[in-house]
């Protein structure tokens, strides 16, 4: 199940199994998304990071933004599987070269 909360700017996806918070992800929308932190609870869970940055850069798309952004390292290997791009010590997408791969790939 995934739970949706928006506060001062930045919205978070939760995604539980029905009992524990298994990972969420944090992001803001303005000109360009950002993602602010992405937690995966169970480390190997990499469909888990996949779906949750998919819904967030969906959700920054349905509202017309179309590059994304972090700067948050530690979510490196997860944004990079993405295609998110290194430059000037950030990470860098436009989205629709995500969204319109296929999930998982």
């Amino acid at each position: 199940m995934i739970e949706i909360t928006k506060k001062s700017g930045i919205t978070m996806l939760e995604c539980t199994d029905g009992k524990e918070r298994i990972g969420y992800i944090l992001f803001a929308r303005e000109e360009i998304l950002e993602i602010v932190d992405l937690v995966i609870f169970e480390e190997k869970n990499s469909f888990l990071a996949d779906g949750l940055l998919r819904a967030a850069l969906n959700s920054g798309r349905l509202e017309g933004i179309k590059e994304a952004f972090s700067k948050n390292m530690s979510i490196e290997k997860y944004l990079k599987a993405l295609g998110f791009t290194l430059c000037d010590g950030e990470l860098f997408v436009k989205i629709e070269d995500v969204l319109k791969k296929c999930c998982g790939r």
